[in-house]
């Protein structure tokens, strides 16, 4: 199964609770299948600021990861009208994948697979047009 994004129903956050700051009428993305869910978003506003900090959590493997990615590079409208959005690099990934017998790489990609997803909402402007989402890491 895909990732898919939707606001998780009350039913659904207890069910796979504990959800730190997952709050009601919070998007998340989630893989039911694999029971792969990811939430949070950016920490500044793309069109004021130089660094755009996201703070997230992801609940992968039965354990929950946090982490931050940081954007250095937000286009404005591209040709075609996409916004291209650049996660430079992550931080602060807790716990360390291999710490606890995980493959960094996997954790790696899963965390690219859902954040592509998430798209622009990731930054809560308010719109879900279509964007481009890169990434530097």
């Amino acid at each position: 199964m895909a990732f898919v994004k939707e606001i998780p129903s009350q039913e659904v956050r207890e069910r796979y609770a504990p959800l730190p700051n997952l709050y009601e009428g919070r998007l998340w993305v989630a893989d039911y299948e694999r029971e792969i869910f990811l939430w949070g978003g950016q920490d500044g506003n793309p069109y004021f600021d130089d660094l755009i900090e996201g703070l997230f959590r992801m609940r992968y493997g039965g354990q929950l990861f946090r982490f931050g990615l940081y954007c250095y590079e937000w286009r404005l409208p591209t040709e075609d009208g996409r916004h291209v959005l650049k996660w430079d690099r992550i931080g602060g990934l807790d716990p360390t994948p291999e710490g606890i017998g995980f493959d960094s790489t996997d954790v790696l990609r899963v965390i690219k697979d859902a954040i592509v997803v998430l798209g622009s909402d990731a930054l809560f402007l308010g719109f879900s047009e279509d964007v481009i989402v890169r990434f530097g890491f």
